[in-house]
């Protein structure tokens, strides 16, 4: 897993969300292979999860109390998103679309497919 950040210094050192504060970009396999993510019917380049189990409930009550957006579609050889990346409104627009890496740098697991996308620059 791993995380892109580039939150300012809020005073006081806590905020509620990450939804309105800068980029936040997170991405990794989160072990929700019971979560089904469809296109959304307000933004189809981004996913929301339309059937998950309780035991997943906590996991995307986070994802929207953070104000994150699922952005990736691709999906394994069983049909499955296990490799998800997140990111906040500030980041999602600089993505662009998330693609199946035509170039591989390891070999490939069927269970996860490799992505590409574009990482977003922090401004000078």
């Amino acid at each position: 897993m791993c995380c892109v950040s580039g939150l300012p210094k809020i005073p006081g050192g806590h905020g509620n969300s990450t939804a309105s504060r800068g980029k936040l970009l997170l991405f990794g396999d989160f072990n929700t292979p019971s979560v089904d993510w469809s296109a959304d019917p307000v933004a189809p380049s981004y996913f929301v999860p339309t059937d998950f189990g309780p035991r997943d409930a906590a996991f995307v009550d986070g994802v929207h109390l953070n104000g994150l957006m699922q952005l990736s579609g691709i999906v394994n050889a069983r049909g499955r998103q296990l490799d998800l990346v997140f990111g906040n409104p500030s980041v999602a627009l600089y993505c662009g679309t998330i693609v199946p890496a035509p170039a591989p740098l390891v070999p490939e697991d069927s269970h996860h497919p490799a992505l590409e996308f574009n990482s977003p620059d922090q401004p000078a």
